[in-house]
């Protein structure tokens, strides 16, 4: 109980742009042959999809490069590049 409270506890109110993408956080991502909706999700939650968004678990690859990025800004994992699009 006291692991799923601390996850709840740690989801913020919105998401902070001024350090970027985080926990909890939604990005929608252009990469070379398709959009992705994404939230940044803690470890052991990824790999589910709510609709069209996907839960990816921070410590992912693509996880891993969308933390602490921006809104239009560039990133890359496993040999692809993308950008941000948008976040909330």
């Amino acid at each position: 109980m006291k692991e799923i409270k601390d996850m709840i506890d740690s989801i913020p109110e919105e998401c902070n742009r001024t350090n970027g993408i985080g926990l909890w956080c939604y990005a929608k991502v252009q990469l070379p042959f398709n959009v992705l909706e994404i939230i940044i999700v803690p470890e052991k939650l990824g790999g589910t999809k709510i609709g069209e968004v996907q839960c990816v678990s921070a410590k992912t690859p693509i996880g891993s490069a969308l933390v602490g990025k921006k809104t239009g800004e560039e990133f890359s994992f496993n040999g692809t590049t993308g950008r941000i699009l948008s976040t909330a």
